[in-house]
């Protein structure tokens, strides 16, 4: 859990710098909205396959969602370095 709250401050930190920094203050908030939504559209996947999914499947507590943890992690990096570059660019 403290590396989600850890990453949902680096989300937004980063936004409200880039928000900050930009010139085009109405363009720049729609981009960091989406960006913010999908995100919590990927903490939704993670609670709904922690709370439905693997119960179901009996792999909490075990070894056999690891794959998931890694896939989803990977996902959160590579969307919050695609959004930054975008962000920042514009």
């Amino acid at each position: 859990m403290i590396k989600l709250f850890a990453a949902a401050c680096l989300f937004l930190i980063t936004g409200l710098a880039a928000f900050f920094v930009s010139s085009n203050k109405s363009k720049t908030l729609k981009l960091i909205t989406n960006w913010l939504l999908v995100f919590i559209g990927l903490i939704a996947l993670d609670f709904f396959a922690e709370a439905f999914v693997f119960e179901w499947l009996d792999w909490n507590g075990t070894t056999k969602n690891d794959w998931f943890f890694m896939l989803w992690w990977a996902s959160v990096l590579f969307w919050f370095i695609y959004g930054t570059r975008k962000i920042f660019s514009r």
